[in-house]
C-alpha cells in the first residue's frame, strides 16, 4: 500500500530540505523498517501516483518568536498550502488513532480479559493506536519520529525553543522550517 507522509526538516533551502529528509526517509524505509521504500516529488514516480505536489515548501515566521510580517499569527503561519499539509497529516494521524481506539473499545465491551489476550485483532488494534511510527503516522519531525500530537509539533515549529530558555536551539539558528512531502510504501 502506499500513503503520503511529510516530514519537517530545518534547512537553509528548498534543495537543502530536500537532502535531509531523504536522510530521515532513508532511516523510515528499508528491510524490517517501518516503510519499504519511499519517493520524493521531485521524480516521476510520486507525482505519477498522486499529482504535483511540490518538492518541499518552507514554513514563514520565525514560530515562538515573533509575528510573520504576511500573515501576522503565530505557530499558525503557514501559506495555504502548508497550512492544508500539516493540518491534513496531523487530522490523518489523529483519525487513524480514533479508528483504532473505536475498535479498541468496541472489543472492550464485546469480551471478557481472556478472551482479549487470545484475540489478535484486538492486539492489532492497540498496536496501531500506539505506533510511534509507520502506516499510522503522516508526519515527521527532524529525527525520523513521528508527531503524534499538536505539543510535539509546536516544539518542532518552535525550533524545540521548550528545550532552550525559549529561544530556538542555537544550531538551528538561520535554518527555516521546510515541509517534505513523500510517497511511501509499507
Amino acid at each position: 500500500m502506499h500513503m503520503i507522509i511529510k516530514v519537517l526538516v530545518y534547512a537553509t533551502s528548498e534543495d537543502d530540505a530536500l537532502g535531509e529528509a531523504r536522510c530521515i526517509l532513508d532511516t523510515l524505509c528499508g528491510e524490517y523498517k517501518e516503510f519499504d521504500f519511499y519517493n520524493t516529488f521531485d521524480d516521476g514516480w510520486a507525482t505519477s501516483r498522486w499529482g504535483e505536489l511540490p518538492k518541499a515548501i518552507r514554513v514563514c515566521g520565525d514560530f515562538g518568536l515573533e509575528k510573520c510580517d504576511t500573515c501576522a499569527e503565530r505557530f499558525q503561519c503557514y501559506t495555504n498550502q502548508m497550512n492544508s499539509m500539516l493540518e491534513e497529516a496531523m487530522l490523518a494521524t489523529k483519525r487513524e488513532f480514533l479508528k483504532n481506539l473505536d475498535e479498541i473499545k468496541k472489543c472492550l465491551t464485546i469480551y471478557n480479559d481472556d478472551q482479549l489476550f487470545e484475540d489478535d485483532d484486538f492486539k492489532f488494534y492497540c498496536h496501531q493506536a500506539g505506533q510511534y511510527k509507520g502506516s499510522c503516522v503522516y508526519l515527521y519531525d527532524q529525527d525520523g519520529e513521528g508527531i503524534r500530537d499538536n505539543e510535539h509539533l509546536k516544539n518542532v515549529l518552535s525550533k524545540w525553543a521548550c528545550n532552550h530558555g525559549g529561544k530556538p536551539a542555537s544550531e538551528l539558528e538561520g535554518k527555516s522550517i521546510f515541509i517534505v512531502p513523500a510517497d511511501v510504501h509499507y
